[in-house]
């Protein structure tokens, strides 16, 4: 396991693998990781230049052999670790998510997201979906979608490409260089998602590269078995309706499955009429009945959730 050393937090002292510190410049790291330099070369560049021979490390091991048979890793994070499995001869590679599978990169598994009816990952917005219904503007979506696919297809080309180009020209590096990121990602075996299948946009296409593990580390803990205080994102498995405020990040995709599936209201915290938007959604949950519109919904999803 490669982890950025850090300062802090929860020494792992594993007995099953070993784990291999990367430095990293503490200074930049707030800057960097928002960059495309650390999604496409982070990892990479750290591995290969670093002076105590990390990846000669990794390449064999006391009896000079290769020793890997996957690789790991967060794609949407860190996409360069995939690269580093590739110098490593790592054939069998995953992806594995804390998140959504993000819309974007449908394209790279042959699949048109023009054809469906779900929103740009970070242009989800509420009143997208009523009563479980699509209100976009079609023409609309498509555009939004058509605008960052090929943001997102330059990024994993020309982009990374340049990227690594220019890495092992300032570095006179002599090894191979790396594949662009959208050989990559098609190399990647599976992508496990965060996600339960029942919380997604019904008309997300179906991949068999996709699975959705949702669900599973919460049954693994009993979180439905013990009684405790529910966290924000158990409360689907208790069968609570949702108000979702999202701020940055995945929220606004997430906020939007919830409202899609009836199970929650999706609320925009910088909207002037917040306050009275949030009052109205209160009483409409708390004042749930057997006529309620989440009722239904989260009598369906909470009671799969257990099986």
């Amino acid at each position: 396991m490669l982890v950025y050393t850090k300062n802090g937090g929860k020494t792992i002292n594993p007995k099953n693998f070993q784990v291999i510190p990367v430095p990293i410049n503490y200074e930049n790291i707030d800057e960097y990781k928002n960059s495309s330099k650390y999604h496409t070369i982070g990892i990479y560049k750290e591995i290969i230049t670093n002076q105590s021979g990390i990846l000669d490390r990794l390449r064999k091991d006391e009896n000079n052999n290769i020793k890997y048979d996957i690789g790991i890793a967060e794609f949407n994070v860190m996409a360069g670790s995939f690269a580093v499995f590739e110098a490593l001869g790592i054939e069998e590679t995953f992806d594995v998510s804390n998140s959504v599978f993000n819309p974007q990169y449908l394209q790279f598994l042959g699949i048109n997201v023009l054809d469906y009816q779900v929103p740009v990952y970070n242009l989800a917005k509420p009143g997208d979906w009523v009563n479980g219904e699509w209100q976009k503007d079609r023409d609309e979506n498509r555009s939004e979608h058509e605008v960052i696919n090929r943001l997102i297809q330059k990024l994993f080309t020309s982009t990374s490409h340049d990227l690594y180009d220019s890495l092992f020209d300032d570095l006179k590096l002599a090894i191979e260089k790396p594949s662009t990121l959208d050989v990559l990602f098609k190399k990647i075996k599976y992508h496990f998602i965060n996600q339960h299948p029942l919380i997604k946009f019904n008309e997300f296409p179906e991949d068999d590269k996709i699975v959705y593990i949702g669900g599973i580390l919460v049954e693994d803990d009993k979180l439905l078995t013990e009684t405790k205080k529910k966290e924000d994102n158990e409360s689907m498995y208790a069968g609570v309706p949702l108000i979702c405020i999202p701020f940055t990040g995945d929220q606004f995709y997430n906020a939007s499955t919830i409202e899609a599936n009836g199970v929650g209201v999706y609320l925009k915290l910088n909207d002037i009429h917040f306050m009275k938007n949030l009052e109205n959604s209160l009483n409409q949950i708390l004042n749930i009945d057997d006529a309620g519109n989440f009722k239904q919904d989260i009598h369906i999803i909470s009671t799969a959730f257990y099986f």
